[in-house]
């Protein structure tokens, strides 16, 4: 299981600890954030889409990033070919989480989240879903806005030096999309 703690250090600073295979890793967040902490963002948005292999998905099957250092307990036997696998695997997948999170921020920061047409617009002008990838609609959106909203408010309310600790899903809270089963008619053709 995948433990996280977000500790605010200052009015616009902030800690990530990443507990994960009896280690635990120090994450450098690059952002200072006024309101919410990118990585945060970043767990909410991949969390509430069911993105299993965005940033916190890789970090959970064994990726390491720069970002990160060991402060804790020991790595495992092989983690660098295993952290190497894991990113080349799902590079398409932290690329469509990075660019995820960004969109939901940016409908989130323009307060559209709750506007259908206003999320359809932009969701038109700047997503397509990558090839087999399930479509991202407004009621996911919405989805996303609402913990974006609870992640800030639970942010806002830590004192210097508050935690907020969370845990990665071991499966997405989105449910993946299935195919329609055959019509009577394509039922009797593959017969």
């Amino acid at each position: 299981m995948l433990e996280i703690t977000f500790t605010r250090t200052g009015s616009r600073s902030y800690a990530t600890i990443v507990r994960r295979d009896r280690a635990t890793f120090g994450l450098h967040g690059f952002d200072r954030p006024a309101e919410l902490p990118h990585d945060l963002a970043h767990y909410e948005v991949e969390r509430t889409l069911g993105l299993r292999h965005g940033f916190w998905g890789c970090i959970d099957a064994g990726a390491t990033f720069k970002s990160m250092t060991l402060v804790q307990g020991r790595r495992r036997p092989a983690s660098a070919e295993r952290s190497r696998e894991v990113v080349q695997r799902h590079r398409a997948e932290l690329t469509e989480a990075e660019a995820l999170v960004g969109l939901m921020l940016e409908i989130f920061h323009h307060g559209i989240g709750t506007d259908e047409e206003a999320i359809r617009r932009r969701l038109a002008g700047r997503w397509t879903p990558p090839h087999g990838g399930a479509p991202i609609g407004p009621p996911d959106v919405r989805r996303a806005c609402q913990a974006l909203a609870e992640a800030r408010a639970s942010w806002r309310a830590l004192p210097t030096g508050g935690t907020l600790a969370v845990t990665w899903p071991d499966q997405p809270e989105r449910a993946p999309r299935r195919r329609p089963a055959p019509s009577r008619t394509a039922r009797r053709a593959l017969a």
